[in-house]
């Protein structure tokens, strides 16, 4: 049963960031790899906030002591992923095409290189750890049902914004100039202010995420926030398709789902793992093919 449940923990947080990738690739057209930035921003600010930096200089012991409740730091969490998405927003978006792709995962690779060798905030390789199980009104978040819970909450809240925003006059000019950015910028609609406001708005929902994934498991590693889990995140809205309020649901079901009904099936060979990784690339490969657009999708990343 706890197995269940933590499968549903993983789904509840690719959810999260999966529905507020959609609102930048889905909807803003743009295909951006660094969104596990966010999320790591997002856990770190999580982990130095409630539990302080591991470094016991005096100096880093003063501008991160810890010890703060844990709503106000999944808030503050929120707030500095939102600062980098402003900020990344910003200056990938001076690029157009090939080139904003590139410059998303350059903005990725610098993340992972600052998060593993700035050892007096983030410890380095070495991580986080002993982040504490968090505490909100009263409520200990600490078992796997707890964090269903608390997930659901967040996925209620996150989602249900995010849909008001897709479906407001907000989200219509994001699909106006996913569209036909020409078009929509003879209309008057500026694509700097509203692709930048998507980033932003994307990032803070990602950064809760992130936050959420460091008081589930208690520790914070670069290895949770580099390009492969970018990577992972875009594959999963690929899958379940861009520009569509339901098709997030399709792509977290998909990449949550088969590897574990894959584990199910014991297969007969000496390498099992490796061959359930064939099976799902196998898979994965026929869905392009026959579903470009994604499972439950209505626009084609090109």
């Amino acid at each position: 049963m706890n197995y269940l449940l933590h499968l549903g923990v993983i789904a509840g947080l690719v959810l999260i960031v999966s529905y507020s990738l959609n609102l930048t690739m889905g909807y803003g057209g743009v295909l951006a790899f660094c969104y596990s930035i966010f999320t790591g921003a997002g856990a770190y600010t999580y982990a130095l906030a409630v539990a302080g930096s591991p470094d016991n200089s005096a100096t880093t012991q003063l501008l991160v002591k810890g010890q703060l409740p844990a709503l106000s730091a999944f808030l503050l969490a929120a707030l500095i992923a939102a600062l980098l998405g402003f900020l990344v927003g910003v200056l990938v978006l001076c690029f157009r095409g090939d080139f904003l792709v590139f410059a998303t995962i350059a903005f990725q690779m610098v993340w992972t290189t600052v998060v593993q060798n700035a050892t007096p905030i983030t410890n380095g390789v070495f991580s986080i750890s002993g982040v504490p199980k968090p505490v909100i009104a009263g409520w200990l978040v600490k078992t796997p049902a707890d964090f269903c819970l608390l997930l659901l909450v967040a996925n209620a809240l996150i989602i249900s914004c995010i849909i008001t925003l897709c479906r407001s006059p907000f989200g219509k000019s994001l699909i106006a100039l996913r569209d036909d950015m020409l078009a929509a910028q003879s209309l008057g609609i500026s694509a700097r202010t509203h692709l930048v406001a998507a980033f932003t708005i994307s990032a803070a929902c990602s950064g809760i995420a992130g936050a959420i994934i460091a008081a589930y498991f208690g520790y914070v590693a670069p290895i949770m926030c580099d390009l492969n889990a970018s990577l992972f995140f875009v594959t999963v809205l690929l899958l379940g398709g861009g520009g569509n309020l339901y098709a997030p649901l399709a792509g977290v079901a998909f990449m949550t789902l088969i590897p574990e009904l894959l584990r199910q099936l014991h297969l007969p060979f000496a390498s099992e793992a490796s061959f359930r990784q064939v099976i799902y690339g196998v898979t994965l490969i026929i869905l392009m093919y026959a579903r470009p657009q994604g499972l439950a999708g209505s626009f084609q990343v090109k």
